[in-house]
């Protein structure tokens, strides 16, 4: 219930509902999970502005602290040459915060544990505030037509929408989902058999990159590496 209950509240970082309604169908209709897609965009878009425009913001400075840094898996995003003075100057900051820490770990005090890395915060902020666009947006005919066209969602932002969307939704995405499910366990299994030396001489056709989709579908949106991405 406490998931529920947190998505009352209309607005993410800079986009309320209305808005994510349209962004959501620019994209739907792409071949990966509307919701991880704009996560994403979202948070791209935030750490952007943050190196051209925030990075004195003192709130942010605080959190960035706090977290000591972001994850690893932010502190990815944030690599590139633009961005190089920006990161110079949090990690000249940061640095001073380990340094004062491992003196205290030194001296054998206590540290703080450190709290978790803002962005991480405020994607989970923009997941609530999507989920419950993407919840909304099913009774919209426009939106549903796109919806087929698309990947669909991934399993886990299928559940947290299925928690809140109206019984007609439901029974309606799920059965989309349930189709595409079958799809790709069908693949999988035809993979799977070419792969027997027996049938090895069949082409593999659109089976070829259904291992690569069914991580998407089950765990959600992933950075494939290029030396593994199928054409």
């Amino acid at each position: 219930m406490n998931f529920l209950k947190r998505l009352a509240g209309k607005k993410t970082g800079y986009s309320d509902r209305n808005l994510i309604f349209y962004e959501l169908l620019d994209i739907v209709q792409q071949p990966a999970c509307p919701i991880c897609s704009l996560i994403h965009s979202h948070t791209v878009h935030r750490i952007s502005i943050l190196f051209h425009e925030n990075i004195n913001d003192h709130s942010f400075r605080i959190k960035l602290r706090s977290s000591l840094g972001f994850c690893s898996r932010h502190a990815d995003l944030i690599l590139n040459p633009g961005n190089a003075l920006g990161i110079a100057i949090l990690y000249h900051d940061l640095t001073s915060q380990f340094l004062h820490r491992l003196g205290m770990i030194q001296a054998g005090r206590n540290v703080k544990a450190p709290s978790r890395c803002p962005e991480c915060v405020q994607e989970e902020k923009d997941e609530m505030c999507i989920v419950a666009a993407v919840s909304e947006a099913l009774s919209d005919a426009a939106f549903m037509e796109s919806y087929g066209k698309g990947a669909g969602l991934c399993m886990p932002h299928l559940e947290k929408v299925a928690m809140i969307c109206p019984p007609n939704s439901l029974r309606i995405i799920t059965a989309i989902e349930i189709k595409r499910l079958e799809n790709i366990q069908y693949e999988l299994g035809e993979y799977v058999r070419k792969n027997d030396y027996n049938f090895s001489g069949e082409p593999m056709l659109s089976e070829k990159d259904a291992w690569l989709r069914s991580i998407k579908k089950l765990s959600g949106e992933i950075e494939i590496p290029e030396d593994i991405r199928t054409p």
